[in-house]
């Protein structure tokens, strides 16, 4: 399979194309490395090629019409919660027109398939209701009848399925303490304000991954924490 990854050379999206590698595809990495490195995709192969762009620019179609992806991984994208409150209109240039822009192009050269890959608190948005001027019981395209909306809704085929990678189990309070213990040092935490725009609490359920995909969590905390501080150990 050839495989185009937004975001590739970062923390992620390297781990990802890495597995993707692993599996004998061909991947396209498209990144402005401006928090990612190329040094992130550690499985060195020929069926790696890079290309330094951003999701925005306007001939990202040709980085596309040049990959001929059959599957697009999008990752790209701008990740401080504190960023977007300060700036929200980078924000959602990132965001949102850079995603529209990736799957305008994907669209246009025919991808199959774009998988979107966000963090909790994005992906809690709820569907886009129906435009139509007419009043319908249910506001969901997918349950009316009239022909305009059976129209709209059929001119493109749109999977919106979400699955929640994670564990189901909070674990903030436990993290410095694990942090501390695999680097050698003191649990001593200071303390200070909440960050600005940040979730009090987070325990995404995904069961709906298990059911659907057959995926279920085999890392536990302190493992992925031990790999995590590896990681960047060796690539800092």
């Amino acid at each position: 399979m050839r495989a185009l990854v937004t975001g590739g050379a970062g923390f992620v999206g390297s781990t990802l194309v890495d597995r993707l590698i692993a599996e004998g595809h061909e991947v396209t990495v498209v990144d402005d490395l401006s928090r990612g490195n190329m040094r992130n995709p550690h499985e060195a192969s020929d069926r790696i090629s890079f290309v330094r762009a951003d999701v925005q620019d306007a001939d990202l179609i040709d980085v596309m019409a040049k990959a001929q992806p059959e599957v697009g991984f999008h990752l790209a994208a701008q990740i401080d919660v504190r960023e977007s409150v300060v700036d929200p209109a980078t924000d959602a240039r990132i965001n949102i027109l850079g995603t529209i822009n990736v799957a305008e192009a994907a669209r246009a050269v025919g991808v199959r398939k774009i998988v979107f890959t966000c963090r909790a608190a994005r992906s809690t948005a709820p569907p886009p209701t129906c435009r139509c001027p007419r009043r319908h019981p249910s506001t969901r395209c997918r349950r009316m009848r009239c022909q305009r909306c059976q129209a709209s809704s059929t001119s493109t085929r749109w999977d919106r399925r979400r699955y929640n990678i994670g564990t189901a189990v909070p674990t903030s309070d436990q993290q410095h303490t694990l942090i501390a213990r695999v680097c050698g040092a003191e649990d001593d935490p200071e303390y200070a304000a909440a960050r600005l725009g940040g979730l009090r609490n987070s325990a995404i359920d995904p069961s709906r991954a298990g059911r659907e995909l057959g995926w279920t969590p085999v890392v536990d905390l302190r493992t992925g924490v031990s790999a995590s501080i590896d990681f960047f150990r060796r690539h800092r």
